[in-house]
């Protein structure tokens, strides 16, 4: 398409892909056309053409996806190439605004890369085969039950909602195209849903800073995050950065000695 006559921005480029990317973007995420369409530098008065157009012919659509049929899978090539896009890219270089992956912005990356709908079940499955699954049950190795019910007590106290981190060694990375080196870092509530992001090495701190940033993307209330950590890790920054984010951020550090003996240290300044 070349430029529309008497309509600022270009289309130039704009391929039926990103037509439908653009389009569920507006959908899904409710968001506005006009920030979507300044973004994909494309007239906003275009873009509501399309909107009108598709919702037109929305519900034959829906009938022709084969919703009601046994979802599409994909195949070994497309799972490499899912996980290399997980880890080398970040969901807001997809036009999605979020800075960490969660299992519906998966959902909506193998939309629009692959042309495939999954159900959230079977995306739960090929993350989980990935690698890239954080159990529910994530509170348990932080303490056991005691330390639990002391957390979630500091973070009700100010409406904080309490999520529990971890980063893990993704051995079979080198599977899917990428190395032995890989590393998953999580962070999963109380209902299941996980945050992660995927690296090609061991995080530092400054990592785990942009992680913490992640997490405060777009939140309404504080959030409180429970980690394990060594004793002699280099902590003074993440100190600093709970404290540069005025009450908006809570570590609960559960620290191992080198005897293996812990404990956990509470890191939080009120605004």
């Amino acid at each position: 398409m070349g430029r529309e006559e008497g309509m600022e921005g270009s289309s130039s480029g704009i391929t039926s892909k990103d037509q439908m990317r653009i389009i569920r973007i507006i959908e899904e995420q409710n968001a506005d056309p006009r920030v979507v369409a300044e973004i994909f530098d494309v007239h906003h008065d275009l873009v509501r053409q399309w909107l009108a157009e598709h919702r037109a012919g929305r519900l034959e659509a829906l009938r022709t996806e084969g919703k009601l049929g046994r979802p599409a899978a994909m195949s070994k090539q497309q799972v490499r190439e899912l996980y290399l896009l997980l880890r080398d890219r970040e969901p807001a270089e997809f036009g999605l605004g979020a800075p960490l992956w969660t299992r519906e912005l998966v959902g909506l990356l193998i939309q629009w890369e692959f042309e495939l709908q999954l159900s959230q079940p079977t995306i739960t499955k090929i993350l989980a085969g990935l690698g890239l699954h954080s159990p529910r049950n994530s509170s348990r190795a932080l303490g056991g039950v005691t330390a639990d019910v002391l957390m979630r007590a500091k973070a009700a106290e100010v409406g904080a909602k309490l999520l529990f981190g971890r980063v893990v060694k993704l051995d079979h990375g080198a599977r899917f195209g990428g190395s032995e080196q890989d590393r998953m870092i999580s962070a999963i509530d109380g209902r299941g849903r996980a945050l992660f992001s995927v690296s090609s090495a061991e995080p530092d701190v400054e990592r785990l800073v942009e992680f913490g940033n992640g997490l405060l993307f777009d939140s309404a209330k504080p959030i409180f995050l429970a980690m394990r950590c060594r004793s002699d890790h280099k902590l003074a920054r993440l100190r600093e950065f709970v404290e540069e984010t005025r009450g908006r951020l809570g570590l609960f550090l559960h620290h191992v000695r080198d005897d293996g003996t812990t404990f956990i240290e509470f890191v939080f300044h009120k605004s």
